[in-house]
């Protein structure tokens, strides 16, 4: 086979590998992922001048997995904080360390 042809087939069968990987607790990981991939769609689309089916391909994929993960992150945190009745609670980074605000130490 061409180089053309083998690459994308082999690609696609290592995303199909790795899909069985993933660990999706809920819809809110698809739904995600379906604006992610919209609207990296649409981005890839306007960015890529050259050939714009290419681009949105490209920027569908790096959307949709990027929306999926952030969903997934934020779903299991409100699930966490519901679990343990505190706050959804996200560190900062500074100085080559995380900072824990006194928020807690206000109340």
């Amino acid at each position: 086979m061409e180089k053309k042809i083998l690459l994308p087939i082999v690609g696609f069968g290592l995303l199909l590998g790795l899909g069985g990987c993933a660990n999706v607790s809920g819809p809110y990981a698809y739904q995600g992922a379906a604006a992610g991939g919209a609207i990296g769609a649409v981005a890839g689309a306007l960015i890529d001048d050259h050939n714009r089916w290419r681009g949105a391909v490209i920027g569908s994929a790096i959307g949709g997995a990027m929306g999926a993960a952030t969903s997934e992150i934020a779903a299991r945190s409100a699930r966490h904080s519901y679990n343990s009745n505190q706050p959804v609670y996200y560190p900062r980074y500074e100085d080559s360390h995380y900072h824990r605000d006194d928020f807690y130490s206000r109340r």
